[in-house]
Parts: structure tokens; C-alpha cells; sequence
């Protein structure tokens, strides 16, 4: 009996780039589990013609619900489902207008941080966990100003230096700039 090719986690699955992930990653060979907040994601995935041209799935592509990936031990039974594997491409919020200034930090810049922190907790304590890829936006390495503001000609690359911003913060978008740049930090101090 041939061996089972070794299973991703990918967190964000019906999200724009967590859909192509599983495709991809679906394609090189590997099986997926894939992360949906909602069983509707899931069946939206199955319909998408890069899908349906496979015609037995098996269980090479499964998924779980996960309705908030903030929330502490979200991930606990999906890495008992014989994962390997995890590629978190999830941001755990909707954005959107009703947000006051006054929720930024626990409505959006903490369920970012939290969702992190929860892949790379679950990884440290899961041996069967071999590698762990946290996709992050350019978000995360451009200070607001210079994405939304100004008229900037900086490059940025994964060398530069992570912007540390700091509330009162203008807008959501800004608010999501800093959720995203406090996530790659956490990232990096926990590789550290």
C-alpha cells in the first residue's frame, strides 16, 4: 500500500489568496484540510471549476470549521486530523465601516494578533507539525503613510525594518496596516 501524501493545514481557504493556496497545494500533490469559518465556504470551494475537474477528492481534500481563529484552542482539533503541515493565510475580521476608533485595537488589530499567535502556539506544541508558512501583506512591512498616504517611491522587501505603529489610529485601514505589522513581529520574535 502506497504511503498517503502528507496533509496541509491552510487557514483563510475561501479567502482570495487561501483558495489559490489550496489549489496549489492540492495540485503539488499534497491532501488538504481546508480552514473555512462557515460550512457555505466550504461548499463554495467544492463548486469552483479548479476543483470540480478532479472528480474523486477522497479525502485528499477535507475541511474544518473554524468559526474564529482568534478564539483560544481554535486550532486544537484541526491538527489532530494528521496535519503536517500549516499554511496560515487567514486575517480573522471583516472590515468595515461600523468600527469606532474606539474597538480598533480589540475588534481588529488583536483578532489578528490572537490568530497568529494561536498557529504558532498549536505548531510548537504539535511534534507531527513539520513546517509552519505565515503569509503575511504588504501591510506588514509598509507604515501606513507610505501605502495610503503619500506619494512614496520606497521600496520595501522582507528586509526592511517592521513599522511599529501606535494608536490613535485614523481609519480601519490603518488599524489593519498596524494589526498586520504587530503579527509579523510576533512572528519574528517567536522565531527568534
Amino acid at each position: 500500500m502506497a504511503a498517503q501524501a502528507p496533509r496541509v493545514l491552510i487557514t483563510g481557504s475561501a479567502d482570495f489568496v487561501g483558495f489559490r493556496t489550496v489549489v496549489s497545494t492540492f495540485n503539488a500533490g499534497y491532501r488538504v484540510l481546508a480552514a473555512v469559518t462557515r460550512k457555505e465556504d466550504a461548499d463554495q470551494i467544492l463548486s469552483a471549476h479548479s476543483i470540480k475537474r478532479f472528480l474523486d477528492l477522497g479525502d485528499n481534500l477535507t475541511f474544518v470549521t473554524i468559526p474564529d481563529i482568534a478564539a483560544e484552542g481554535a486550532l486544537i482539533e484541526a491538527v489532530e486530523k494528521d496535519v503536517q503541515y500549516i499554511i496560515h493565510t487567514d486575517t480573522p475580521l471583516t472590515v468595515n465601516s461600523t468600527i469606532t476608533p474606539d474597538h480598533f485595537e480589540s475588534q481588529i488589530i488583536q483578532p489578528i494578533l490572537k490568530g497568529t499567535n494561536n498557529v504558532l502556539s498549536v505548531a510548537l506544541s504539535t511534534p507531527r507539525i513539520k513546517r509552519v508558512v505565515m503569509t503575511s501583506s504588504l501591510m506588514g512591512i509598509a507604515p501606513y503613510p507610505e501605502l495610503f498616504v503619500l506619494e512614496s517611491f520606497t521600496t520595501f522587501t522582507d528586509t526592511s525594518p517592521i513599522p511599529n505603529p501606535s494608536s490613535p489610529y485614523q481609519n480601519t485601514l490603518e488599524a489593519l496596516c498596524a494589526g498586520h505589522a504587530n503579527s509579523l513581529s510576533a512572528t519574528n520574535t517567536f522565531l527568534v
